[in-house]
């Protein structure tokens, strides 16, 4: 593993950033290096019978990967921002962005409260079509509310295809 981490390494050397922009060299080098700080890390902290010397790779190579997402977001954020360098504020708003809420939990978020909103439309326009008198009014907000609770569902489906 460790002979495949070196590959995946040399060849994001030469490999650009999603914009176009290259990631210095120096940050790739260091994240290069990391399995060995790891190793080094778990032996000092006692972790070192843990984990086993594939899963250290696996780990430095994630690190690495997420170090190069960090930097090309960094990058596109100065650049929006029209910054000659990057500065630690457009670190700071790139790792808020790649960790911030995923889509999947937006699309959860937003069908639970489309179902929520359709079944109180749904048990509101049961409730008014059951009494003797049936006011419009009561009929057109229970429609409306089904209306949009089914909308925000379809809606969460359809984006996540």
């Amino acid at each position: 593993m460790w002979h495949r981490t070196n590959n995946l390494n040399k060849q994001a050397k030469s490999a650009p950033a999603t914009d176009g922009d290259h990631i210095p060299q120096r940050t790739i080098e260091s994240a290069s290096n990391s399995a060995g700080r790891l190793r080094e890390e778990f032996a000092q902290a006692g972790l070192s019978h843990i984990f086993s010397d594939h899963a250290i790779a696996t780990l430095a190579d994630h690190q690495s990967g997420y170090t190069r997402e960090v930097c090309s977001e960094a990058i596109r954020s100065a650049k929006r921002n029209r910054s000659d360098l990057v500065s630690a504020a457009d670190i700071e708003a790139a790792d808020k962005k790649l960790r911030g809420p995923s889509l999947r939990g937006q699309r959860a978020l937003a069908n639970t409260v489309g179902a929520g909103i359709f079944g109180a439309g749904a048990g509101e326009f049961i409730t008014v079509m059951t009494t003797t008198h049936p006011n419009h009014l009561g009929i057109g907000l229970a429609g409306g509310g089904m209306a949009v609770g089914l909308t925000c569902v379809a809606c969460a489906l359809a984006r996540g295809r």
